[in-house]
């Protein structure tokens, strides 16, 4: 029986160091204003016709990822809304509203 070599040794350090993973990213935060086309409450989503949100895109219309079913309790289409969007790349999702506008 051969004894482990030193290269079976670096090899051995390398792929358990080389597989571990990377330290989550810490979430970024953004506020984002727009108005409410549509709210899916089974998928989780809301559809908001955005303004720019500076450092992240630029205007338009789209689907958002809500965290927590609950968030999406009395919304309705039609109105401005405010909410907090938390961002991993490349994952974000919608975690509160700050405010709900009359149309």
């Amino acid at each position: 029986m051969r004894k482990p070599s030193a290269w079976s040794a670096v090899v051995a350090v390398l792929f358990t160091f080389g597989c571990r993973k990377a330290p989550a990213e810490e979430p970024k935060i953004y506020a984002v204003r727009g108005l409410l086309k549509d709210v899916r409450p089974g998928a989780r989503q809301i559809v908001v016709a955005h303004e720019p949100v500076p450092g992240l895109m630029e205007a338009m219309t789209m689907e958002f990822p809500v965290k927590d079913a609950g968030l999406l309790a009395g919304l309705a289409p039609g109105p401005s809304v405010a909410f907090r969007l938390s961002v991993t790349s490349p994952e974000f999702v919608v975690v509160g509203f700050d405010a709900v506008l009359s149309k």
